[in-house]
């Protein structure tokens, strides 16, 4: 490779580095979008929230039980 080669490919290399840097800083730039600063709707959101934690169904703990069952004696008791 001649010196004048050398200096062709490293200037076409710049162009194309230049060319990727642009298109990288765009990249960026639409990736940190969301519904609040692009005019989509939540749903195309491209994180989304977390689900919300199951509710508890079933039979109520052992201590809470107790803590009924005491009320309803002590109220038997007092009157």
């Amino acid at each position: 490779m001649t010196l004048d080669e050398a200096i062709e490919k490293i200037l076409a290399l710049e162009q194309e580095n230049q060319l990727l840097c642009e298109r990288l800083a765009e990249l960026k730039r639409r990736l940190s979008l969301d519904n609040r600063n692009r005019s989509k709707p939540p749903s195309s959101n491209r994180l989304k929230k977390a689900p919300a934690a199951p509710k508890a169904y079933g039979p109520p703990a052992i201590a809470t039980v107790a803590a009924s069952l005491a009320i309803k004696l002590r109220d038997r008791t007092a009157h």
